[in-house]
């Protein structure tokens, strides 16, 4: 079908580590870009009983972001000295 797929990389940290990676970059979402919106609202990272927020995000409302932290993971984070914007649609 001519889909290009490759692998993301993945270890000890990644999503952390690609999180942080990700907050480097302006990030547009455009309106026509509803689930995105959607998303980006909804995102939210794991409280301890204290109502502090952990280190960890709540695996809901992720997979549009999930898909950002994986292009940032296999093609960004190799060409450290340039800073891109990423344009979600």
């Amino acid at each position: 079908m001519g889909i290009n797929v490759v692998d993301s990389i993945k270890g000890k940290d990644s999503v952390l580590a690609g999180i942080q990676k990700v907050k480097e970059y302006n990030i547009k979402i455009t309106a026509q870009s509803r689930n995105g919106i959607r998303e980006l609202k909804h995102y939210r990272w794991k409280m301890d009983r204290n109502g502090e927020s952990l280190n960890e995000p709540i695996k809901m409302y992720d997979h549009l972001l999930d898909v950002v932290r994986y292009v940032v993971q296999t093609k960004l984070m190799v060409r450290k000295s340039h800073k891109s914007k990423i344009r979600m649609f």
